[in-house]
């Protein structure tokens, strides 16, 4: 075995050792390791941009591109002294106040950028005595930009007038300067005023980003200091250019950025922020930093370098003829539109060739020499590891020889986990029936299961059972793991379990009584093939009372202890198909007060007003009546009886007890147990559950809608009048919800023909709604009117909206409104804002069904009236339409009922005072409108006592489209008018 180890190991190690030298020497791992330093420098590149980017170009740059309030201040300025843009050519005194105004900003511009100084620039003289070529201006450099000084005492005046060093407490500099001399023959020093130069002859609207020049810093601007600058024309007005606003950043600052990010600054690296113009092979260095760069490049003006294998590197050969490898990225300084887009700024980085080349060889000979060092230990390993492995198995092979036949082998760990494994298989395998028996009672104990085992031994005629089998039974346990029994002794003993319940062929479940407590056991009885009967006795108490709580909680409530629904349709059902009931009553009740006492005094108070009638109703429980809790404050019982007589005294009885019982809810005060009732009766009623709790349903609900606490009996003819007041409730809401709600129209002539206007009349597309009355009767009895007024105003303006077209031109809207019930103010400015040209041909028309709300309905006739609507007055003479009405409100339209105009050419009473109402409102200025013209008689008798608009079905039908009124009609009204 061990010859057969070690010998394939060592093999396989020399050959894998000998491969991965191989493959390290001529594979692609040279390769790699080379191309690894190539994307090193690459990277480094790569972070210096991206430093550079984010906090030169996108905060420095940014933050001087961004800055408009120096051009704000300027025009400001600017119209304070009723001056033009090009009188800053000429005027030194409007320069000076420019310079003064603007220093604060520039102050607070050079504190927010990382810059070394701000400087303006303005195309004019800064005194009287300025002379030729030299601007007004100013500059402030920071001495630390790494720190703030609230003195100015870190920073320097490098130009500009000496009394901004004086008001602004800044110190002057040694080179300082009152104004800019631009005179000098030099052009590269005035390369930071471009911007001013190329876009001066333009009006300059927007940003001014293209015109940005980026460069190095000018002598003009600060003398021997190395860094860039940048600057952008300053506009003011309608897009006049005046001078430059710019900033500059040291050599030192742009280091300061770089230092924590860059790779090793040594002899062998150079990094620089170089000029490269695009498509060309060569760079202009403008800032350089590391200690080689002097030494091997001179004082070349530019760095012409060459193509490698490597898209992204590039060669260059130093002045003593060594090689490196060049890298660098696209600074993104110049947009596309920029008049400098053929200069490209670049960070770059170089490194010397050998240096890299060095690296990856001695890498390289540092891993073949590891694998050749590698294969010695290898080989000693395979060795030593083959004596240890194989030395545990030759003892253990030792035991088994020496082991004595029949006895129990007790075989010594050798902490391998198979062979460990394979012993303690053997020692099983060794064990007898005793000792197995033994492990299944261990087993069984330590499982913590309160399980119990026995197993009868019909040869042997005895009875195996396990310690824990007695623990179950109660009875008093042994000190042994198991023990057998007698078959006699056995029955007796399991005699203690009685008589259980079959759950299924070989499983029954016990009911055994403790001192305090019910202890429930399961018991599962195998047979098997030679006569032995196994049984497995299991504790299902907590199974058993788990499934009784789930149980429980299914059927009943958990605040009030009454049945659920569910569990209380299943028991009523379950008495209704019994085929026994003589005569039953399912009563309903709704709690009166309840909403106050949660408002009142809070929800925890209304539970126990809850429970407080939950407990009032568990005394129909002890008559046999069914009871449950059917919602939040509803309650149900279905009481039987031999007779409607004996249940209507049970239940008057109980109204008579839950009438004495109050709730404490303070200590001076006690509320009464109030409840309102519905009930139905079985069989006279209903027979089926379902109708019974409907019928139940809808007498409640006509007994809390009329005198609360009552009882009340369902009666079909009421139901079948206003069944809707149920069945609608939903279909209420909804319509409500909709905002789609269908318009009939009627039209309403003048007298001499034309249309003055249309009713839009509500038709509710609903099932169980059948017209719109019976919308307002529902909608008022769940205090739903003011959101079917919002519902009436907001579909009807959109009728009007989608149907504006095909109206006559100037025609009117007239829209129904509830008298005491108001338009939210939000609400109706909405529509003032979606329909101002159609709210001033709307009427507004109070209707007669609810008596007038002062406030409410002055509320919208003030909004008609400051949108240029009218007011109607429906149906005067009728229910709430009273002369009171026509003398509180200031009313543009009276529609006379249509009760007085039908049969007025046959009633001399009916024509008198209708034509008394007629010289009331025409000595008022108001129009009369006759409802209801069903005849031409009608129409003729109307226009023969003045009355103005006509309105009914001999002129026109409610329609869902708009027709034309018959031309014969319209005809016979024109003639008629006449006579």
């Amino acid at each position: 075995m061990k010859s057969s180890l070690v010998l394939p190991f060592c093999l396989i190690l020399i050959f894998q050792t000998v491969f991965m030298m191989v493959f390290l020497s001529n594979g692609m791992v040279a390769r790699s390791l080379y191309t690894n330093e190539i994307n090193f420098i690459e990277k480094d590149v790569q972070n210096s941009e991206l430093l550079l980017e984010r906090e030169m170009v996108q905060h420095w740059l940014n933050d001087i591109r961004t800055s408009t309030t120096v051009q704000k201040k300027i025009q400001s300025v600017l119209d304070e002294q009723a001056k033009k843009p090009e009188d800053i050519q000429s005027d030194w005194a409007l320069n000076a106040a420019i310079l003064d105004s603007i220093m604060p900003d520039v102050l607070d511009l050079l504190h927010r950028s990382y810059g070394n100084s701000i400087y303006v620039i303005l195309n004019g003289p800064a005194s009287g005595q300025s002379r030729q070529g030299h601007k007004a201006g100013v500059a402030v450099m920071d001495t630390d930009s790494s720190s703030f000084a609230a003195d100015n005492s870190d920073l320097l005046l490098l130009k500009g007038a000496a009394s901004i060093s004086s008001d602004y407490k800044i110190p002057l500099a040694g080179e300082w300067q009152m104004d800019y001399d631009m005179s000098m023959d030099a052009s590269d020093a005035y390369r930071f005023y471009n911007p001013f130069s190329i876009a001066k002859g333009t009006r300059v609207l927007g940003s001014t980003d293209r015109y940005g020049y980026f460069g190095e810093i000018s002598s003009a601007l600060q003398e021997d200091t190395a860094g860039v600058c940048y600057s952008i024309p300053l506009v003011v007005g309608d897009g006049a250019v005046i001078g430059i606003l710019g900033g500059t950043m040291t050599k030192g600052q742009i280091y300061a950025l770089l230092k924590n990010e860059l790779f090793h600054s040594d002899a062998d690296t150079i990094q620089m922020i170089a000029r490269r113009e695009s498509g060309s092979y060569s760079l202009t260095p403008v800032l350089t930093y590391g200690s080689a760069y002097n030494r091997c490049f001179g004082k070349r003006e530019k760095l012409s370098f060459m193509d490698t294998e490597w898209q992204d590197i590039k060669k260059i050969i130093d002045e003593n003829g060594d090689s490196w490898y060049l890298t660098s990225m696209k600074l993104p300084i110049y947009g596309s539109d920029s008049p400098y887009v053929s200069t490209e700024w670049q960070t770059v980085v170089l490194r010397r060739q050998s240096v890299m080349e060095s690296f990856y060889q001695k890498l390289l000979n540092g891993l073949l020499w590891g694998c050749a060092f590698t294969l010695l230990p290898g080989i000693l390993f395979a060795l030593l590891y083959g004596e240890y492995f194989t030395r545990p198995i030759r003892r253990l092979i030792g035991q088994l020889r020496s082991a004595e036949s029949g006895s129990r082998i007790r075989l010594q760990r050798t902490w391998i986990s198979e062979l460990d494994e394979l012993s303690r298989a053997i020692e099983i395998l060794s064990a007898d029936v005793v000792e197995s028996a033994l492990r299944i009672s261990r087993i069984l104990d330590a499982s913590g299961l309160p399980i119990g085992v026995f197993e009868y031994l019909p040869d042997q005629k005895k009875v195996f059972c396990s310690r824990s089998l007695f623990e179950l039974l109660g009875i008093q346990e042994t000190d042994e793991d198991y023990t057998y029994l007698e078959p006699e002794g056995f029955a007796k003993m399991m005699q203690v379990l009685g008589n259980g319940i079959r759950e299924s062929e070989d499983v029954s479940l016990y009911q055994i009584s403790r001192e305090h407590s019910i202890q429930y056991l399961r018991l599962k009885i195998v047979k098997a093939g030679n006569g032995n009967q196994t049984g497995v006795l299991l504790d299902a108490t907590e199974e058993v009372e788990k499934q009784q709580r789930l149980e429980r909680e299914r059927d009943y409530d958990q605040l009030t202890d009454l049945y659920n629904r569910g569990a209380f349709r299943r028991s009523t059902e379950a008495l209704l198909g019994s085929g026994k009931l003589s005569c039953a009553a399912l009563i309903m009740w709704d709690l009166d007060n309840l909403k106050y006492v949660n408002d009142t005094y809070g929800h925890e108070m209304g539970d126990r007003y809850i429970r407080l009638f939950a407990d009032q109703l568990k005394r129909l429980s002890s008559l046999g009546a069914v009871v449950e809790r059917h919602s939040g404050d509803e309650f149900m019982a279905f009481l039987c009886g031999d007779s409607e007589e004996q249940i209507r005294e049970e239940i008057r009885q109980f109204f008579c007890s839950v009438r004495g019982v109050s709730l404490k809810v303070d200590e001076d005060y006690e509320l009464p147990l109030r409840a309102s009732a519905g009930v139905t009766w079985y069989p006279r009623q209903a027979r089926d559950f379902a109708s019974l709790t409907r019928y139940a349903d809808f007498a409640m609900y006509m007994a809390k809608h009329s005198t609360k606490g009552v009882l009340q009996e369902f009666d079909f003819s009421s139901y079948q009048k206003n069944s809707y007041l149920l069945s609608g409730r939903e279909e209420l809401n909804q319509l409500l919800e909709r905002d789609d709600v269908p318009f009939a129209v009627q039209p309403i002539l003048s007298r001499n023909g034309s249309i003055f206007g249309y009713e839009a009349l509500m038709r509710p597309n609903s099932k169980n709604l059948k017209n719109i009355q019976e919308v307002l009767t529902l909608a008022k009895r769940q205090a739903k009117l003011p959101q079917f007024e919002r519902l009436t105003w907001v579909c009807a303006m959109k009728w009007f909206r989608d149907h504006e077209a095909e109206l006559p031109a100037g025609s009117r809207l007239f829209v129904n409104s509830i008298a005491n019930t108001s338009l939210a103010p939000e609400c109706l400015e909405e529509l003032i804002r979606l329909y101002p040209d159609l709210l001033k041909r709307v009427v507004l028309e109070v209707t007669e069904g609810e008596e007038i709300n002062s406030s409410d309905m002055g509320f919208k006739t003030r909004a008609v009236e400051r949108t240029g609507g009218m007011v109607a007055l429906d149906d005067f003479g009728s229910g709430y339409s009273s002369e009171e009405s026509l003398l509180n409100l200031n009313i543009n339209i009276v529609k006379l009922d249509m009760e007085l105009v039908q049969g007025i050419d046959e009633n001399p009473d009916k024509q008198e005072l209708a034509a008394n109402l007629i010289h009331y409102c025409k000595e008022r200025g108001i129009l009369v409108l006759a409802e209801g013209v069903e005849r031409i008689e009608e129409l003729h008798t109307m226009l023969m006592l003045g009355a103005d608009l006509f309105q009914g079905y001999y002129l026109g039908r409610p329609e869902l489209e708009i027709r034309p009124v018959n031309p014969y009609v319209v005809e016979k009204l024109r003639v008629l008018s006449q006579k």
